[in-house]
């Protein structure tokens, strides 16, 4: 069954833990990004110089799949159309270190390439943020996912003192929907700490 959701929040981090919880969230981020470059580099060297196989025949599932998972290998670096759109190629190009970048110190946003969610860091408040897109079973999907896995386990594992913490609320198109029987606001989907 269909489910249209998204949710959102920022869990404060104590002062004492903020910077070990970032670097924590760098280094989960920066291996993830290595996995996915030697899966890119593997899947290319699968289907180097090959064109899309057709639905039913032998790699059409994992060609369909890279298509989202590593959509720079299907579009010209640097090459535009005349009306400014990107060239897409007819087969995968080689990964380079350029289409999977590491985080930094300076690093506060976390792309998660072609997925529904993203996270990253607001050092004045010395937060985490969270968020999923809306759609369908999206936050479903992201809760799936590697990153998101790891991420909550490192927010589970702080020390949360007085005035840190924070929830995640979200909503769903049920939940808005049965508004007459008391549903339809936005409801806490998690929390860390006592705030």
């Amino acid at each position: 069954m269909s489910c249209n959701e998204w949710e959102e929040g920022q869990i404060k981090i104590p002062s004492k833990a903020w910077v070990d919880t970032k670097k924590r969230i760098r280094e989960a981020y920066n291996k993830w990004v290595n996995d996915e470059l030697e899966a890119a580099k593997a899947f290319y060297k699968r289907f180097k110089g090959k064109k899309a196989p057709k639905w039913g025949e032998s790699g059409y599932e994992a060609w369909d799949e890279a298509q989202g998972r590593f959509y720079k290998l299907f579009v010209h670096p640097t090459k535009k159309t005349e009306q400014g759109w990107i060239v897409q190629l007819k087969s995968p190009r080689s990964p380079r270190r350029v289409d999977f970048p590491l985080a930094t110190n300076r690093t506060e946003s976390f792309d998660v390439y072609n997925e529904e969610f993203g996270f990253g860091f607001d050092n004045k408040t010395r937060s985490v943020c969270w968020h999923v897109d809306e759609n369908n079973r999206s936050c479903d999907k992201a809760h799936k996912h590697i990153l998101a896995r790891q991420l909550f386990t490192i927010l589970s594992m702080i020390d949360y003192t007085k005035g840190t913490g924070g929830t995640i609320v979200g909503n769903d198109e049920y939940n808005r929907e049965d508004r007459y029987d008391g549903g339809g606001s936005n409801y806490v989907k998690r929390s860390f700490g006592p705030k």
